[in-house]
């Protein structure tokens, strides 16, 4: 089987390491994220809402060139459907460049599960936040607040039980 051309490997050396620097910036986000949940800091929260928002398609459109290399070269290749998978190009490289891919796919392997695991902990903090918010809410404000609001043939209608500042008492 026929090695890649130095400028693929390159290219596609160049995206695995740009989309390892990438998942490291976004772990490093979501810690801080977390970090800003547990201080119930709204506006870093939307800061880095954004922040992530943007990283999050720098890295698809990483992922994406890093996919249309893969096939491009699988498919010069073979005459087989192209294939998208790291493992699949790993036959047509060199025993160093082997290792180097190798090493970026366990690398991001190891980075995309602890983006998974951190996003499941941060989501799982706005929940409980979220949770203590809304009983919070509904314990100063009474039962009479959460009476549920209506649509009638007059449209929108508050229901008929809610608090009042004119006592109803004869």
């Amino acid at each position: 089987m026929k090695k890649l051309k130095p400028e693929i490997v390159e290219k596609l050396i160049e995206g695995l390491r740009t989309n390892a620097r990438f998942s490291e910036e976004l772990n490093s986000l979501l810690r801080d994220e977390n970090k800003a949940l547990k201080a119930m800091a709204a506006q870093e929260l939307f800061r880095l809402s954004k922040e992530k928002e943007s990283l999050l398609t720098r890295i698809q459109y990483v992922d994406d060139i890093l996919k249309g290399v893969i096939e491009e070269a699988v498919a010069a290749e073979d005459d087989k459907p192209p294939v998208s998978t790291l493992a699949a190009i790993l036959p047509l490289l060199a025993d160093s460049e082997c290792r180097i891919v190798e090493q970026y796919r366990q690398n991001l392997r190891e980075l995309r599960l602890e983006i998974q695991t951190q996003t499941l902990i941060n989501r799982r903090a706005t929940m409980d936040t979220l949770s203590c918010l809304n009983e919070a809410v509904s314990l100063l404000t009474g039962p009479e607040a959460s009476a549920p609001a209506t649509y009638g043939a007059a449209g929108f209608r508050r229901s008929s039980v809610q608090p009042s500042l004119i006592s109803r008492e004869v």
